[in-house]
């Protein structure tokens, strides 16, 4: 086998591994919805609920991050197959090349990333939701600051990680555009 074909090995290898990732990052989010929806059906631990809900938003942000992070690196290995076969033309079969170069570029999927972000968001307000219907009664003057504060919070980091994601996806472009 040529040092070539190792090094191409290594990277399907490594596009495997963060598709890997990113599937298990889209899992633990969807897990973690679940049990916070399960957790609150039961009375007895509705402390740990109330404190969960503070949290769960923000757990879904650090997943959304890798998430992201894990979807970059699968395009990258992919754009530099696509690189490696303009520069050393057959390093790289026809039907790969084909469907890096042509199919995938015109079906790209435009939504995944604000659907991400938007489950999180969901979540954040079902979180804010909650949280207010368990203090309703209980609710002073400096609990509400506290809980607006905390809202306020988890916006202002759901649209750094946006921006975040919206990097990504430009920094795509720029080396969507470097290839043509």
């Amino acid at each position: 086998m040529s040092m070539s074909e190792e090094f191409l090995k290594r990277l399907y290898k490594e596009q495997e591994l963060h598709k890997e990732h990113r599937h298990k990052h889209v899992i633990y989010k969807l897990v973690l919805s679940a049990s916070f929806f399960g957790l609150g059906q039961f009375s007895t631990v509705s402390g740990v609920y109330h404190l969960f809900l503070y949290v769960v938003p923000f757990i879904a942000l650090v997943h959304d991050l890798y998430i992201f992070a894990e979807d970059y690196k699968v395009k990258r290995v992919g754009f530099f197959f696509r690189k490696l076969d303009k520069v050393s033309p057959g390093s790289v079969s026809k039907e790969e090349i084909e469907w890096e170069s042509n199919y995938l570029k015109k079906h790209r999927e435009k939504w995944a990333f604000r659907a991400s972000l938007f489950y999180t968001l969901i979540l954040t307000l079902f979180s804010a939701i909650a949280v207010y219907i368990l203090d309703f009664g209980t609710f002073t003057f400096p609990r509400i600051n506290i809980y607006l504060m905390w809202l306020l919070c988890c916006l202002v980091l759901i649209i750094v990680v946006f921006f975040y994601a919206r990097s990504i996806k430009k920094e795509i472009e720029v080396i969507e555009e470097e290839l043509k």
